[in-house]
């Protein structure tokens, strides 16, 4: 079978599968059922805006609060908040206790 009869035949296939599947959503429901209770607007804007906009924040700030410790080198030292190496306490001159 060459390559063109293969593709027709899928295409095909492909075409009445989804016309036959496709036939069932066109039938009215039956009258003996009792219409269901209507859904807000607001209901809708929260399930499909407000949810994923929040759990975008939240991944977000979790991406931004972990970053730092991910992209630090294993060996590195933490500079401090001026990027400079930590200085060690002046030495004393007072004698050690006995």
């Amino acid at each position: 079978m060459n390559s063109v009869t293969r593709t027709l035949s899928v295409v095909s296939a492909t075409f009445v599968l989804v016309l036959a599947g496709a036939s069932a959503s066109f039938a009215d429901a039956p009258t003996t059922w009792e219409d269901g209770p209507t859904t807000d607007f607001l209901y809708y804007l929260t399930l499909l805006v407000a949810i994923p906009a929040g759990l975008f924040v939240v991944v977000s700030l979790f991406g931004l609060l972990t970053a730092p410790q991910e992209l630090r080198p294993a060996g590195a030292v933490d500079r401090g908040r001026e990027g400079r190496r930590p200085q060690p306490p002046p030495p004393t001159t007072d004698p050690p206790p006995r």
